[in-house]
């Protein structure tokens, strides 16, 4: 409601930043072919971020179906339902994309994102219901609010904006004038060309610079002055390159030597600070790149935050200017902040913590001001950032500034592409300048109201919080101390709770009025709450009659708390008095179960892991610390007695008592309390884990104690009890019904780890009382050989626990060798690093340290960690050489099961060493699984299937050979999914499977790419959805999609692939994809549409710069027209296959015409067509070139001149050379006609074809089989001459075929020894461009009994040059009542007459309004029908129209016709009776 009246009243919102961003993000989105496509809102509380959400919803509701889930508890099945229900609403043709707002907050303790379990729902729904449109079905904007104040990241692309290019081009004007060799600045000119030309490293600088020590050196301060620093010697010798306030001030700089510096810059050098110097003070030519503002923005909101150290990562493509960007931010920012850079890489994290912390100290405590640190260091900066941010992570008592801004730069080659806008709570310069001009409108409109409007004055303010503090009037604050228990402070100090910890948060004002009645007062609310109501926003809402209340701002809320607390009114005293007042006293616990979980109970996400406690908590901590007071136990344990049913509070009591006050026998009484109220769940159980751990952890320490090794025991022993309990209760969880919503989305692997920590606490502390112990431990000496240590006689009932570790820590290894290596949490967030390093150092303390001498080969390999197929797989993500490799591989041989791990080896080993001597060949490796195979191949693990799968997979000159002797891949990989299921589901359920191989380039073995071999960034571009991605060396597979599944085609097999993105898998077609294999079987990556792989023309290449597009339709008529609205870029139509390359916006219109329209040209009669005849105009715009289909194949006889495009125009035809490509011919004249590609007749040119295969709806089964060149023009006339028909899908011919040759078709039995019993008209076809009503051949088989092939012989060639099978499962023969009348209707000459006679009786019925409802309906079109031309119909009597629809449609169309249009019309008795005379008929 107010965007329709703030469009009615012209007074606008302002629009921020991102607004236009999401829009281009949706209109780009909208052409992308996914089923559904999620994008991101990251933004602040109070920025405005749920109202620019809606500001986009509400400009695309009248392009795009809009709604909006504002609550996450809701069935995801049914709103899933819902979401394709809505996008189904109307006939086919007006379906139309959903764009669905989530603006919600996550369930508490969900392991799955809301968004991810929608997703998968609205897949599975979008393939249950069959849709098959060209449009994305779904767009998901999700809202998440998000602490830019902790860490953000920016990525610097290799291209320009439009802003950019004018700007550059306003510069290049000057260098020009001011430099005479100014085509020798590479550097520079790589940019001015749109970084088109190639980065050259090999510039240096050869310009001395000097960099003059100052006789002092100055520092900013935080209110903006500068001081002197005291001991400049200090700085001389740091790690850090300390940018100085006064760096270079009063230096003189030859102008010479400044233009020279200029030069080297310009040619590509490495920037120095004076490059900045000449900046300033001789107009050097830096272009400002559009990311500059963004980085300041961030770095000043940064300024702001709570955190100490924060984060910058800023991501950008080599020689794109990164790195000179972020030393202009630096430079720019050295008088505001204390600016460095790192000097170097370093490994001792101590030498930068303590230079940091002499910096940001430097001039006492009231001049301490923070450190921007540039660290430019390339992957190795992330590691420094880390370490920086444990070390430095507690902010010092006094700072209210952060210490350390680290804005870390890396380069990278591939950079994915965006899908996320940020909002923040800071505005950028153009954003200022329209609040400035938008604020004069309000106040005018509004007048001295204005003032008051404090959300959107905070907003114009920039989010100062000098001016949020300033509306707390000092008469309030007095108000507030002098009635600290009155009614209104208290409900205002419930407000202010709620929504500092939950922005956005509300009371109803019949709550209100409820707590007032509570508190003996009876008046109304604006009436208690005067003294407040300035600061107060009341409101209504869509669907509710009550009125909702909160504070206008969050900041304001934060304020207020604060002024609170200074009048004595702590959080935790708010906090005690809301859940007494308003929870428990008005008897609202089911209305407030989840706030009160929120700000008790979630923990914020940090940048390794999650806050110990909630915000909440965590201040009120910080409270009871300062004022010595127990709030926070207080707190929980009240709010535990009023959800005395709810585990979690109990829990959190429990982790409060371990963590902070270190009392572990109350940590111990809540954890089992909690244990109590939820005895099933494994989380809640983990608790007592771990204060049993953190009380061992205590003991280890008390050394001296008496019985020291038996405490230390009783202790270990009832951690490891505990977590074993944990353990078994998550095994259970996942063992009942998935579809209970209390059973966690992931496996529970607490318990397990945890016990691990435990007995590696316990082998440290034996082992250190007594170095006996070690060698117990290990299991190479008896209980006895202890000898003093044994003396307490009660530490012999610990024998057999002990006896037990080493073997429960080998098969606990080896599970975490299986998780970590096979999975990951998902496809953004890794696996936190302490899991393998804390497992491998008990592994180690237990089995490796007691094995230095060790002989045998396993334990060698129990040594290296080698003795698994996880632990062999995990060895290439080590550093680890060839020796040891080729070592682990000799020892192999006889040490694996099944021989496994043996040919594993071989597989690492030659990923690390092709040409090693030790490598057996791969026929060897297939002979030995082929046995095993052979002698049972169902019921194995999935590391044998993969192992079947790497070893076997068809390579390129094996794919028309047979495969006698070789397992059956599809099979395989069958069984290796059922495997998966028996052995792994369990305990990686819900988890990202990792890629373990890539199939790439080589031959033999070398063709198997280990994970580590693919670079980060190039696997983020596999993973993340970039249809353009090109890897290197890894094999692009071609691939077909049928019925949402997707098949690799590998000769005449066909093997289903998992898809790594399902809604990228979308109709039917041929694809490309990469391909890789993780735990569960081969995946399909970075899956894009494609032309089938034609054999002949393989090594032909062809651009993969495309994004395939759906065009808008602007015309159904009988000529189909297109409209493109294209931004900078590449673009295919999927429709047409037209391509378009264009570096601006532009528009434009085209058609697909007949080529009979020229056919009476006499030049024509020495040409033939090869491709659309496409009718082009540029609507506005300008093309850089345009590239128009054809199905030449260049692998076969030389074409060399032969290719001509054609060109229609007013003044006559003309015909133009043209440059082919592999699929498109390139225009090289730009102006437009009608065109298409010709070849020069009575040359032998070779066609790519398509074999279409139909089953008609006759009662014994008849298909129609097509050969036809691949013309999306053909590939339409034929699916509409098979309207009725059911499509089989099949894969077309491998090879391409020469046209204008003769070709037939036979039948063969299952074993392809001899023909079925068919009978096949014509004889032979030949293949030819026929456009219109191609030629088929027609194959009868009365009642087959079992699957057949189909096989197309070439008279040409006399062999056979496609077969396929034809299954029992592609056909049906039971045909439906409908399509036994259809038939009826069709083939019963006699029966024509009485279906028009019956047609034209209810015709007549219609009265003269509704005969032209039912002249609209045929001519608007319904599904599955075309529409009638309104020519036809316009004055047609009612025996004219069923004519009409009998001519169009055929007898049992138009008798299909009708009964749908009567009830479209509501004339359901009509629809229903006519239904009844037709079957009548039969």
């Amino acid at each position: 409601m107010n965007f329709y009246w703030s469009e009615k009243e012209a007074t606008p919102f302002v629009t921020r930043n991102g607004y236009n961003n999401l829009i281009q993000l949706v209109n780009k989105n909208k052409r992308k072919l996914w089923s559904v496509i999620d994008m991101h809102l990251l933004y602040q509380p109070g920025s405005g971020g749920s109202t620019l959400a809606m500001q986009v919803l509400w400009k695309f509701r009248k392009e795009l179906r809009c709604a909006r889930v504002t609550d996450s508890a809701l069935d995801v099945t049914e709103l899933s339902k819902q979401v394709v229900k809505l996008f189904l609403v109307g006939d086919d043709q007006d379906q139309n994309t959903v764009l669905l707002l989530l603006d919600i907050k996550e369930k508490m303790n969900e392991d799955q994102p809301f968004k991810r379990i929608l997703q998968d729902n609205l897949i599975k729904e979008i393939n249950r219901q069959n849709i098959k449109v060209n449009i994305p079905v779904v767009i998901i904007l999700n809202c998440i609010i998000m602490d830019f104040t902790r860490s953000d990241e920016f990525s610097l692309e290799a291209n320009l904006s439009e802003d950019e290019e004018k700007r550059l081009s306003e510069k290049h004007n000057e260098v020009t004038e001011k430099h005479e060799g100014h085509e020798k600045f590479r550097g520079f000119n790589r940019m001015l060309r749109n970084f088109s030309l190639p980065h050259d490293r090999s510039v240096l600088k050869c310009v001395e610079t000097f960099t003059p020590s100052p006789q002092f050196f100055m520092i900013p301060t935080p209110n903006g002055g500068k001081i002197q620093v005291k001991k400049k010697e200090t700085y001389t010798k740091s790690c850090l390159d300390i940018l100085w306030a006064n760096m270079y001030e009063d230096v003189p700089l030859d102008r010479l030597s400044a233009k020279d510096l200029e030069c080297e810059f310009l040619k590509g050098g490495q920037p120095q600070w004076i490059d900045f110097y000449c900046l300033e003070h001789e107009g050097s030519l830096f272009v400002k790149r559009d990311l500059y503002d963004s980085l300041i923005q961030q770095i000043n909101l940064q300024q702001k935050s709570q955190w100490n150290v924060t984060t910058i990562n800023l991501f950008h493509h080599p020689g794109s200017g990164g790195s000179t960007l972020a030393m202009r931010v630096l430079w720019d920012l050295r008088k505001q902040l204390r600016c460095a850079k790192l000097n170097y890489k370093t490994s001792d994290i101590v030498i930068i913590k303590d230079d940091i912390i002499r910096l940001f100290k430097e001039g006492g405590e009231k001049n301490h001001n923070t450190v921007l640190l540039l660290l430019d260091v390339g992957e190795e900066g992330k590691k420094i950032s880390h370490l920086l941010h444990k070390e430095l992570q507690k902010r010092s008592a006094g700072d209210n500034i952060p210490m350390l801004i680290i804005m870390n730069v890396e380069s990278k080659t591939t950079i994915p592409k965006s899908t996320t806008v940020k909002l923040k709570m800071e505005l950028l310069p153009e954003e200022k300048t329209l609040f400035k001009e938008h604020k004069a409108v309000i106040k005018e409109k509004h007048g001295e109201d204005s003032e008051k409007f404090y959300g959107y004055n905070i907003m114009h303010g920039n989010f100062r919080k000098d001016f949020v503090k300033n509306l707390i009037k000092n008469d309030l604050k007095c108000y507030a101390k002098a009635n600290k228990t009155s009614t209104n402070t208290k409900l205002f100090s419930f407000l202010a709770l709620l929504n500092s910890y939950i922005p956005g948060s509300s009371l109803l004002g019949n709550l209100c009025q409820e707590f007032f009645a509570s508190q003996q007062s009876h008046e109304k609310f604006e009436e208690v709450m005067t003294p407040f109501m300035d600061l107060l926003v009341i409101y209504t809402a869509e669907h509710c009659e009550d009125r909702f209340v909160r504070i206008a701002h969050p900041m304001i809320a934060d304020a207020c708390i604060q002024m609170l607390f200074a009048c004595s009114m702590t959080r935790g005293d708010i906090t005690h008095r809301f859940l007494y007042s308003i929870v428990k006293v008005l008897n609202k616990q089911a209305d407030f179960l989840h706030i009160c979980k929120d700000i008790l109970i979630t923990r914020q996400k940090g940048e390794q892991e999650n806050d110990k406690f909630s915000k909440l908590i965590l201040d009120i901590i910080e409270e009871d610390h300062q004022m010595n007071s127990a709030n926070c136990t207080s707190v929980l344990q009240f709010a535990s007695k009023l959800y005395y049913k709810d585990a979690y509070y109990p829990q959190a009591l429990a982790r409060f008592y371990y963590i902070k006050l270190r009392d572990y026998t109350k940590a111990e009484e809540f954890a089992k309390c909690a244990i109590q109220r939820d005895p099933k769940n494994s989380f809640i159980r983990d608790t007592l884990g771990q204060v049993y751990k953190n009380r061992l952890r205590k003991t280890v320490k008390d050394k001296a104690s008496p019985n020291y090794a038996r405490r230390v025991l009783e202790h270990a022993v009832s951690a490891t009890k505990a977590f074993k309990e944990e353990l078994e209760k998550a095994e259970e969880e996942q063992e009942s019904d998935i579809r209970n919503s209390n059973v966690p989305n992931t496996f529970n692997i607490r318990g397990i780890f945890g016990y691990i920590q435990v007995i590696k606490i316990l082998f440290d502390a034996l082992t250190q009382h007594s170095s006996q112990w070690a060698e117990f431990l290990r299991g190479k000496t008896s209980v006895t050989s202890l000898g003093s240590s044994f003396k307490d006689q009660k530490l012999k009932r610990y024998n057999n626990f002990l006896k037990n570790l080493k073997d429960e820590i080998k098969e606990k290894k080896h599970f975490f060798q299986c998780y970590l290596t096979y999975s990951k949490p998902s496809i953004e967030k890794q696996e936190p690093p302490y899991f393998r390093r804390d497992v491998d150092e008990c592994y180690r303390r237990y089995v490796i340290q007691g094995e230095q001498a060790a002989q045998s080969e396993q334990q060698i390999l129990e040594l290296k960690q080698a003795n698994t197929f996880p632990g062999l797989l995990h060895l290439l993500d080590q550093d680890i050489s060839k020796t040891e490799l080729e070592k682990i591989l000799r020892c192999s041989v006889n040490n694996a099961d099944d021989n496994q791990n043996y040919i594993l080896a071989n597989i690492i080993l030659c990923n690390k060493s092709p040409t090693s001597q030790f490598l057996m060949p791969k026929k060897e490796l297939q002979n030995i699984i082929m046995r095993y195979w052979q002698a049972e191949k169902r019921y194995r693990s999935p590391e044998f299937y993969l192992l079947v799968l790497l070893l076997f997979w068809p390579e390129e000159d094996e794919l028309n050979q047979g495969t006698p002797n070789r397992p059956n891949l599809a099979e395989s990989v069958k069984y290796m999914h059922q495997a998966f299921e028996r052995t792994y589901k369990k305990h990686l359920r819900s988890r990202y499977l990792v890629p373990l191989f890539f199939l790439g380039k080589g031959e033999n073995l070398q063709r198997l790419v280990h994970r580590s071999k693919v670079e980060q960034h190039l696997m983020d571009v596999l993973t993340k959805g970039d249809e353009k991605a090109e890897i290197q060396d890894l094999h692009r597979v071609q691939g077909e999609v049928r019925d949402h599944r997707v098949f690799a085609l590998r000769g005449a097999n066909q093997i289903e692939v998992t898809p790594h993105h399902p809604a990228s898998v979308r109709g039917q077609g041929f694809v490309s994809f990469y391909l890789g294999f993780n735990i569960k079987g081969p995946v399909a990556y970075n899956i894009r549409p494609s032309h089938r792989q034609c054999r002949t023309c393989v090594s032909v290449r062809d651009s993969s710069e495309w994004d395939l597009i759906e065009p808008s339709v602007i015309s159904n008529d009988a000529q189909m027209k297109y409209r493109m609205d294209l931004a900078s870029g590449c673009y295919e139509c999927r429709r047409t296959g037209l391509r378009i390359e264009c570096s601006h916006d532009v528009q434009i219109e085209y058609l697909i015409r007949d080529w009979e329209c020229v056919s009476d040209i006499p030049e024509m009669e020495h040409f033939t067509p090869c491709g659309p005849l496409m009718d082009i105009a540029i609507i506005s715009g300008k093309l850089t070139a345009v590239y128009l289909p054809h199905f030449l194949c260049l692998g076969g006889p030389p074409i060399k001149d032969a290719a001509r495009i054609l060109h229609v125009e007013d003044s006559g035809i003309s015909f133009e050379k043209c440059k082919l490509t592999r699929f498109h011919a390139k225009l090289l004249d730009h102006t437009f006609s009608p065109k298409g590609v010709l070849v020069r007749q009575g040359l032998p040119v070779n066609y790519h074809c398509e074999a279409l295969i139909y089953q008609t709806v006759k009662s014994h089964l008849t298909l129609h089989v097509y050969l036809i060149p691949s013309d999306k023009k053909m590939i339409g006339a034929v699916e509409e001459n098979e309207i009725d028909s059911k499509a089989i899908s099949k894969p077309g011919p491998e090879c391409s075929l020469l046209m204008k040759t003769w070709f037939s078709l036979k039948t063969l039995e299952k074993t392809k020894k001899s023909e079925c019993n068919s009978e096949i008209i014509p004889m032979q076809l030949q293949l030819k461009y026929k456009p219109i009503k191609p030629n088929f051949f027609e194959v009868f088989i009365d009642s087959p009994k079992e699957d057949f092939y189909l096989q197309l012989m070439s008279q040409h060639l006399k062999r056979g040059v496609w077969d396929v099978k034809i299954r029992q499962a592609d056909y049906s023969q039971s045909i439906s009542s409908m399509d036994v009348r259809r038939e009826s209707y069709s083939s019963n000459a006699v029966g024509n007459r009485p279906v028009r006679e019956i047609l034209l009786e209810y015709l007549e019925n219609l009265d003269s309004r509704e005969l032209n409802d039912f002249k609209w309906h045929l001519t608007e079109g319904v599904a599955a029908f075309k529409k009638l031309p309104k020519c036809k119909l316009e004055k047609a009597e009612r025996c004219d129209i069923v004519k009409c629809m009998i001519d169009q449609c055929e007898v049992d169309g138009a008798a299909k016709l009708t009964v749908t249009i009567l009830g479209k019309m509501q004339k359901n008795s009509d629809a229903k009776e006519l239904q009844e005379k037709l079957e009548a008929t039969v």
